[in-house]
């Protein structure tokens, strides 16, 4: 259904696109407009280059469906200090008109692969208290939340909560 490919320079801004084109969609309402309507692909292409060239331990992917590009994945060790013996699913974004089609699962469970590979037996994500697609898109998935939460800021302090996974 869809191929993962491994993100290199060349793909920084592919991601970016699809990175912000997502957030554009899914938190419309529950983040401002203004702030929604400012953010540039460049932004988090900068991410991907930087940890690229840093050589960390961040594995960011690109999911295809053909030749298309329509979906962007990031997971890497946990840094949060009360969870660093887990992989973290950082990113998990598509395109808006890829919603539906199955492509989420496909990356899940690529994502949870990918952290079986790093030697962890449990995953974790952080969601946005607000985002109920997306809640209920990791609650389908088997992830619950752990009971941590933390405000976010973003246009402005937003709340969210960390869900994890048994591997």
């Amino acid at each position: 259904m869809i191929e993962m490919r491994r993100v290199t320079a060349g793909d920084a801004m592919t991601y970016g696109a699809i990175v912000v084109a997502s957030w554009k969609a899914a938190y419309r309402g529950i983040l401002s407009d203004d702030f929604l309507d400012r953010l540039e692909p460049a932004d988090r292409a900068g991410y991907v280059l930087r940890s690229l060239e840093s050589g960390s331990d961040d594995r960011i992917f690109l999911a295809y469906d053909g030749e298309k590009a329509v979906g962007a994945l990031l997971v890497r060790p946990c840094g949060d200090a009360d969870a660093l013996d887990t992989g973290e699913v950082l990113v998990l974004y598509l395109l808006p008109e890829a919603w539906g089609k199955g492509h989420g699962k496909g990356m899940m469970d690529f994502a949870i692969e990918q952290v079986r590979e790093m030697g962890f037996s449990t995953a974790t994500l952080w969601v946005l208290n607000d985002n109920a697609r997306g809640r209920r898109f990791y609650e389908r998935y088997g992830f619950a939340p752990d009971g941590a939460e933390q405000d976010v800021v973003l246009d402005r302090p937003v709340r969210g909560m960390r869900y994890r996974l048994g591997l």
